[in-house]
């Protein structure tokens, strides 16, 4: 059976304020990953070979020709590969890692190996040109990753990648480079799916995108929504037990469970919902104008996620199973404390990206600015009903000669701890670069960036 380990209540509290990089990146630059192209057209019948172009350092250069370790997924790819969030996409990622701590909500990136669980972050992470990592700090310390839907592109640059990322990118940086307006033709796209899981809830998603020209070859915009719900199949249940080993060596025969009731079924299932508006206004041929809104909501339902007891689970007809406590009530029971609780364990991770972004054409070099505000709220609920039990009421599990009560916390017992994170993001970034890419000369790019971030992370604790 699965404990959890207690941990100290707390909370920490910190702020960031005009935190100033400057950054010059000389050599040869790469570039941004948009559309495959060839040089010549084929002759009728003949193969081609079309040529990835990435953004690696913010600049358009063809992927055979840039210096560094790129894993680019276009939005093609990651249709085919049916990648639908970070997690599937860190599977086909040679060198990153990705771990995830259930009861907090917190969660560690890496590439190659490089983490840190204190102070910055070690790993980059941006959508669009917004650096959006978080930093490590207090309790539940995680990243929030955008769902897999109107991407035109995903990026993973193994590092260091410090000089054009920031000193968040010691490992690597991952970008998150959304699909821009159209100021020249209308598109739409489109995408559902309903699936089924045995002894569990169906799963199923659907979203459109849709953009085109609002006046011709001036002004274009894009819209798009995207919901998906993956079905859980983990039941919440409640019961008595008994010990039949105490070594623990028949593994999930130690213990006898008998299940008196389900309080939920499928307990473990996710939602989440995404919100993008965009525009480009192009006044002229030299200079674009490109302000969005990108908005979306997480919901897990449980915090304990696909763990599940062995003693209540029957792994071969893949019915599983776990120990679940309802909150009683104060005013039937005067024993019990009234508490301001859920009864299942949710979190809630939601966060808000304004962005806008200047090309500007000056002939021989380009200027670029990004001014952008990410906010975000976490809350992560756990329940730590029996662990608490066990740890300050043994005598309620054990009989007078040691043995077994074969009982759980009566229903009604409830202990919950609330993990809280909230980040406060403003960038303002500038960059001049070169932009003729024919020149043998080496191209070069100098900018500077300017944040001021805002971080909370709180934990409190409550029993009934």
């Amino acid at each position: 059976m699965k404990i959890p380990r207690k941990t100290k209540a707390g909370s920490a509290y910190a702020r960031l304020l005009g935190s100033f990089a400057v950054g010059v990146a000389l050599g040869l630059t790469a570039a941004q990953a948009v559309a495959q192209t060839s040089t010549r057209a084929p002759e009728a019948g003949a193969a081609v070979i079309e040529e990835v172009t990435v953004t690696a350092t913010r600049r358009a250069e063809p992927l055979s020709k840039v210096a560094i370790s790129i894993s680019s997924f276009s939005a093609e790819d990651m249709e085919s590969r049916g990648l639908k969030s970070f997690d599937d996409l860190v599977r086909l990622t040679p060198g990153m890692n990705l771990s995830r701590q259930s009861a907090t909500g917190a969660n560690q990136i890496s590439i190659r190996g490089i983490a840190s669980t204190a102070g910055s972050g070690t790993t980059g992470v941006y959508i669009d040109d917004t650096p959006i990592q978080v930093r490590n700090l207090g309790f539940g310390s995680g990243n929030s990753f955008p769902g897999l839907f109107d991407i035109d592109r995903v990026e993973v640059l193994r590092g260091p990648q410090g000089t054009l990322f920031g000193a968040g990118s010691e490992g690597g940086t991952v970008r998150f480079i959304q699909t821009e307006p159209d100021t020249h033709r209308f598109s739409t796209y489109a995408r559902s799916e309903v699936s089924s899981t045995k002894n569990g809830s169906p799963s199923y998603e659907g979203g459109v995108a849709l953009g085109g020209p609002i006046v011709a070859d001036k002004l274009g915009f894009r819209v798009s929504a995207f919901y998906r719900r993956e079905g859980g199949y983990i039941d919440a249940v409640d019961g008595t037990y008994s010990i039949v080993d105490p070594t623990g060596a028949l593994y999930g025969n130690s213990v006898a469970f008998n299940r008196t009731s389900t309080i939920e079924k499928d307990v473990n299932w996710n939602r989440t919902i995404a919100l993008r508006a965009g525009l480009k206004w192009t006044p002229n041929d030299s200079l674009t104008v490109t302000p969005s809104v990108f908005h979306q909501k997480h919901h897990l339902n449980d915090g304990a996620g696909d763990v599940f007891d062995v003693a209540l689970s029957n792994s071969g007809n893949r019915n599983y199973a776990r120990q679940y406590y309802k909150l009683g009530d104060p005013s039937t029971n005067p024993l019990l404390n009234p508490i301001d609780v859920p009864n299942n364990a949710y979190g809630d991770d939601e966060f808000t990206l304004s962005s806008v972004g200047v090309s500007w054409d000056l002939g021989n070099v380009e200027l670029f600015s990004n001014t952008s505000y990410y906010d975000r709220t976490a809350v992560q609920w756990y329940d730590y009903t029996k662990g608490y039990a066990q740890y300050y009421s043994p005598e309620f599990f054990l009989a007078p000669d040691g043995s077994s009560t074969g009982t759980y916390p009566t229903m009604g017992w409830k202990s919950m701890s609330r993990y809280g994170n909230t980040q406060g993001n403003l960038v303002q970034e500038l960059r001049l670069q070169s932009k003729d890419q024919a020149a043998k000369s080496p191209g070069w790019s100098a900018g500077s960036m300017l944040t001021t971030a805002r971080r909370l992370s709180s934990r409190s604790a409550r029993t009934s």
